[in-house]
């Protein structure tokens, strides 16, 4: 929560856990938030509201599978729940770790390390990578978006304009200009009438079309017609 410009964490009956003196503050993962404190760089906070690791970096991700990527001097790295360096910054550019591999780029070409920085599915690089979903990761090779499996086999052809990580057995993807679902086969749920799309959550998924909100099911249904 948010007093006069200055941030706090509160609990679930509302009751005060940290006083709203933080810079900045995101919320929890994996038991530590990151936190800004006067110094305006991030640090690690538990939920007891200690620091337990001071700030230190001018740029940090949220923790995904015991990770968060930082930014030093225009180069990523990784870090672990105690603020040690696990992975040194020599990075061009880096996503977030999931199920045990995080996108990473060298120069023009990007490819994915394991969680001990060592390089998988051998020689491949892409022109772009996302994170892995369900056991997938959209990658893009050419001029279109593909998907692959953790061995680096392609799963689902090279098709879509855009597209996004898979989340509950779906994946957002643009076709022709308009956005649709696919399942882990690549079959669209829904047609590509969409005009943009959020990720499932709970089992639905917001849509948009001529900037009216609606939701659709993981069938494709529309649960909530699109209106004002």
């Amino acid at each position: 929560f948010w007093v006069d410009g200055r941030s706090g964490f509160v609990d679930l009956e509302g009751r005060f856990i940290v006083n709203p003196y933080l810079a900045d503050a995101r919320s929890f993962r994996e038991d530590v938030a990151r936190v800004k404190t006067t110094s305006w760089r991030w640090g690690l906070m538990d939920r007891m509201g200690e620091i337990v690791v001071e700030p230190e970096w001018g740029s940090l991700q949220d923790f995904s599978d015991g990770r968060a990527r930082f930014e030093d001097d225009d180069a990523y790295g990784y870090i672990d729940a105690t603020g040690t360096e696990i992975i040194p910054s020599v990075y061009d550019d880096a996503r977030s770790f999931s199920g045990d591999r995080a996108a990473v780029r060298q120069g023009q070409r990007w490819f994915y390390i394991d969680a001990n920085d060592s390089r998988v599915m051998c020689s491949t690089t892409f022109i772009s990578a996302g994170d892995f979903g369900d056991g997938l990761a959209p990658v893009r090779t050419e001029n279109l978006w593909e998907y692959i499996d953790e061995s680096g086999a392609r799963k689902i052809a090279p098709q879509f304009e855009e597209a996004r990580t898979f989340v509950d057995g779906r994946a957002a993807v643009r076709i022709e200009g308009g956005w649709t679902f696919i399942n882990r086969d690549g079959a669209q749920i829904t047609s590509n009438t969409y005009d943009e799309v959020a990720d499932f959550d709970g089992g639905l998924a917001a849509v948009v079309v001529d900037e009216k909100l609606g939701y659709i099911d993981r069938d494709g249904k529309e649960v909530w017609i699109p209106r004002d």
